[in-house]
């Protein structure tokens, strides 16, 4: 097995709370048994600004993965930018998203726009999201519910999801006519928070393709069948700044060649100020 490259992640991690924030990040991640892909990096910049009742974040981010040649014709090369916009009424918290991919190598989800619309009251957040690729469309829908406790010094939360994901015209291009029509993803994490210190884990069960993630900022466009992903993050205040750390093992099948068991591992390290 290749060895696990330093990573640094792109949103913030443990991002517990509201305020203005700003992060750096550079990601490093191992591809083991992948047919295409090596090693590589991400480089990322996070923003959130915000008045009482109204947020705006913005995420952008770029990647190089070295890939095997052939059956790639050269090194992948990604930039995505995600957008987006949160009010507050007396009791809701309504979010609108949308991200755009560059993609040097894979030009079924290069120019690929994502939108999403999501609302949150209490611990409740359901979420419906659209990828918008040139010859095949992706629908998501997200529910979560999470529960938060205090003990003096002591903060204890879960969280629970599911995703649905469904695809549209799956079969009229070779990148997505492996993937199944349906997919149901529900994960479950916990976190912990005591003196400046900021522990989490959690993990995502069944199969997932082209997924929308961290509420609309990310996603997965490549035709990685996941089914296995764990993670566990330490993040530390010093004064206004964050520093966190974070570790994921993934599991997935290369859909379109039919390549199963690859294995993604990655180290995340970001730092955040908040003002």
């Amino acid at each position: 097995m290749k060895k696990v490259l330093l990573v640094m992640a792109t949103v913030p991690l443990l991002a517990f709370g509201g305020g203005n924030l700003v992060s750096v990040g550079y990601e490093r991640v191992d591809f083991d048994h992948s047919v295409k892909k090596d090693r590589g990096w991400r480089a990322s910049v996070f923003g959130r600004v915000g008045l009482k009742k109204d947020r705006f974040e913005a995420l952008l981010e770029k990647s190089r993965i070295d890939t095997f040649q052939p059956p790639a014709p050269k090194d992948l090369q990604v930039a995505k930018i995600g957008l987006k916009y949160l009010h507050t009424f007396e009791k809701a918290e309504m979010a609108v998203s949308f991200a755009t991919i560059d993609d040097n190598l894979m030009k079924q989800t290069d120019g690929g726009k994502i939108y999403g619309v999501a609302l949150r009251r209490g611990g409740l957040r359901i979420a419906q999201y659209l990828s918008d690729y040139k010859h095949f469309d992706v629908w998501q829908t997200e529910a979560g519910y999470s529960v938060k406790r205090e003990w003096n010094d002591l903060k204890v939360g879960a969280s629970a999801i599911v995703k649905y994901i469904r695809l549209s015209d799956r079969k009229s291009n070779a990148f997505s006519k492996n993937a199944k029509a349906d997919y149901v993803t529900p994960g479950l994490f916990l976190s912990l928070h005591t003196s400046g210190w900021h522990f989490r884990t959690g993990a995502l069960f069944g199969r997932r393709i082209f997924a929308v993630m961290q509420e609309g900022m990310k996603v997965q466009h490549h035709a990685m069948e996941f089914y296995q992903t764990w993670m566990a993050a330490v993040a530390k205040d010093l004064g206004p700044h964050r520093l966190s750390f974070r570790y994921v093992y993934q599991k997935a099948d290369e859909i379109p060649i039919h390549n199963d068991g690859v294995r993604v591992q990655s180290v995340a390290l970001v730092w955040g100020y908040r003002f």
